[in-house]
């Protein structure tokens, strides 16, 4: 238990610590650095509230963790689309109805987790404290992150296809990192709780370090 916990407390200062070097390199004051610091500092504290629920044992403190350490991993995912409009240059315009869209289904998945209809019990077993989901809307929640993921690779794709020369290269190394990053992450973050083996949830921040960590390369080779 104690060995997962100080992995994750590493993971957490790792992201941080990235997120800071590439913002303290931000001379000229690029949004998607400062996205991509909110991405690292989500991550983070993600990371922490992984980490805290392996070892808590109080249940109404272990919800609340819970509760947060939801909110944080749908901000991971609303940081990254930002990061993708304005990477490496900034979307002109954008569909007024998707950003209605998804402002709606944000509160509407914040609602959900913050009054207790997403997670519905917490219990004891062999490996601590776990909670569980409302089948039906795991699913929703689901849907929300794998439609944002959708929307942020279109973009990505959209710019990759129309720059050249280093540009190019710099988004196929964002879109491969984290791809590897989200399909992995999800798997143990969502999947695996969802046919109720939450014991592993615990490898899922540990994969947001191949995420970040392809984009502080990039951005940091940038000059």
């Amino acid at each position: 238990m104690w060995i997962k916990f100080s992995i994750l407390i590493l993971v957490a200062l790792i992201n941080v610590v990235l997120g800071l070097v590439i913002l303290l390199r931000n001379r000229n004051k690029d949004k998607f650095i400062r996205y991509f610091f909110l991405i690292c500092l989500s991550g983070s504290l993600w990371s922490i509230g992984v980490a805290l629920s392996l070892i808590i044992t109080n249940a109404f403190c272990f919800l609340w963790i819970v509760k947060v350490s939801f909110i944080l991993s749908c901000l991971i995912f609303i940081f990254f689309l930002l990061f993708a409009i304005e990477f490496p240059y900034k979307i002109k315009k954008t569909s007024r109805l998707i950003k209605y869209c998804l402002y709606l289904a944000t509160l509407f998945i914040f609602y959900i987790i913050i009054f207790d209809k997403l997670v519905i019990a917490t219990y004891f077993d062999n490996f601590g404290l776990h909670y569980m989901e409302d089948k039906f809307l795991n699913l929703v929640f689901a849907l929300y992150f794998v439609l944002l993921l959708i929307y942020t690779y279109y973009l990505l794709f959209l710019k990759y296809f129309r720059v050249q020369g280093i540009d190019k290269k710099r988004i196929l190394l964002v879109i491969i990192g984290t791809g590897i990053a989200f399909i992995f992450g999800i798997f143990f973050v969502w999947y695996m709780p969802h046919i109720n083996k939450h014991y592993l949830i615990w490898l899922g921040p540990v994969f947001i370090i191949f995420m970040n960590s392809s984009i502080a390369y990039l951005l940091f080779k940038k000059d």
